[in-house]
Formats: C-alpha cells, structure tokens, sequence
C-alpha cells in the first residue's frame, strides 16, 4: 500500500543519553508539532536525524528499533557532520542569507562538501524505505538539495518540498557562491511550498534569472515536467494547544467622547500580543486631550 515519507533533518522525538540508558523526548519546534498527526497514519514514516551522535552499533540497533515502533526511522549523522553541515551550512551560511542577515553568512567549501554529503546520506536512507507509489515530502533549508537526489533516483515518484523559513529575493540569494546547485536540487519535486507568496515569488524570480527556466502563473517548466510553487500557511490544530484563560471581565469600551490615543493603543496590542499576561487581562483603553 503507497504510503507517506516525512524528511526532515530532526525527528520528532530526540534520543539522550542519560544515567538510566537512553530516553526520548519530544523535538522543539513547530514542524514536529505541525505533522504530528501524518507520519502515524498506516504505514507512513518520518525520516530523520534523532538529536544525537552514535558509536557504538548497538545503541544504533536499540535506536532503530525504538523508532521503529513509532513510525520513524534515524539517520546517524557523525560529530563531524553536525558540526560542517548543522552547525555549519545549515545555521552559519542559509539561515543568515535567507533571512536578510548576508552580512554574517560564512562561506567554507568544507560546510559545503558536507551539506552536499549529508543530503546524499539522507537519499539512501530514503531508498531503503520507498517503494513505488509512495509520496516522498522533503522539508526545510537543510535538505534543499534531497529532492534532486530522489528524482535521480525514482524519476516516476511524487516529490514534494516545503520551506519553513523565508525565501530571500533575488539580490539576496545571489550571493550565495552555491545558488544554482540549491535551486536545481529544490527543482527536484513536484509541488514546492512555501509560507507567504513573497517567499514563492522570490523563488520564481531566482528560478527565472539564475537557472534560467520559463516560470508563469506559478508554474515552472524545466523542459520534461511542469512543477508548482505555491503558497501553504502552515498551522496548528486547536487540540495540539492549551486554550487560552477566558477573561472574567468584558475589556470595558472607549467612551463616545474620548479620544484614542494612537501611541498608547499599540503600546497595548503589542503587550497582548507578545505576552499570554496581555491575553488575560486585557487592555484598558486610554485617551488624549
């Protein structure tokens, strides 16, 4: 029976060692959060990095296993690959760049050798699991080159990719010395995602002025298939998080006489909105002579 493939670089649970052996707790984040509910219908599977480097094999059989029976399946990353790769080109050279921060990218052929070389780790580990019919779903900025390495490997096989963060422009992705392998490895899936349509019509501008491909109403032709771009804001069901405390008091209302005070009132949305204190107690409204 087809089934549903999740990558991403972490699972969402991690293995630590403690005094006791091994324990698994659940991953930070809102990408584990988000597809919690996919990876444990019938025989779908998560594929990913556990939070951890191993030696010894049989803690590696013992983790397999444990995964296993939820629905997940590791991929064992050296010390070394989480420093080059993780830490490395993942975190010290996209996450700047794609968030407008280029001042601070670092660019070092090691971090990129070994972005290329974990990418390649996490297609094989897709290989042993897939089949034909399956529904491969690639996520995040660090796995922006898997895609590729999985239609070369299963050119009739559903490939989606999803980005989690933003997308930059054009004149900020072209400074990335590697930016025609990231958007040739991406152009591997069917049905690229992203949060906000800025973030899907930078990417097309890229696709259209660096790789060069004709790109319209969404749609990117590369000469054999047509691939979508779109945008999907992702969110969280109600039951995957605590209700807010109802307010005991309606939030009293602005006399019809009274002036609103501009400063003040978002001075007072600000608060409800960064803190769950704003949420509880309300706003009171102030005016200005």
């Amino acid at each position: 029976m087809p089934k549903t493939i999740i990558i991403s670089n972490r699972l969402p649970i991690k293995v630590q060692r403690t005094e006791e052996g091994l324990a698994y707790e659940s991953s930070e984040g809102g990408l584990a959060t988000g597809l919690g509910s996919i990876y444990k219908q019938g025989d779908n599977v998560w594929i990913g990095w556990p939070g951890t480097y191993f030696e010894e094999d049989s803690e590696k059989k013992q983790v397999r296993q444990d995964l296993h029976q939820q629905s997940m399946h590791p991929v064992y990353l050296t010390e070394g690959e989480i420093r080059d790769f993780y830490e490395g080109f993942s975190n010290e050279t996209l996450w700047p760049t794609f968030h407008y921060f280029s001042q601070y990218a670092v660019y070092e052929d090691t971090y990129w050798e070994a972005y290329q070389r974990v990418n390649q780790k996490f297609c094989e580990a897709v290989m042993e699991l897939a089949s034909a019919g399956d529904t491969i779903w690639v996520h995040d900025y660090q796995l922006l080159l898997l895609p590729a390495m999985l239609r070369e490997q299963m050119p009739e096989s559903t490939i989606g990719f999803f980005q989690h963060i933003p997308f930059p422009s054009f004149e900020v992705f072209r400074l990335l010395p590697w930016r025609e392998q990231l958007l040739q490895g991406m152009l591997g899936a069917d049905l690229i995602g992203f949060h906000t349509y800025d973030d899907a019509r930078h990417f097309l501008s890229s696709v259209s002025r660096i790789v060069g491909l004709n790109t319209s109403q969404g749609l990117i032709d590369n000469g054999f298939r047509n691939i979508m771009v779109d945008a999907f804001p992702m969110g969280l069901t109600m039951t995957s998080t605590p209700a807010w405390p109802r307010q005991k008091k309606p939030t009293p209302k602005l006399p019809n006489t009274a002036k609103p005070c501009r400063s003040s009132a978002l001075s007072c949305l600000l608060t409800a909105w960064t803190t769950p204190r704003g949420f509880r107690k309300g706003c009171k409204p102030l005016s200005c002579s």
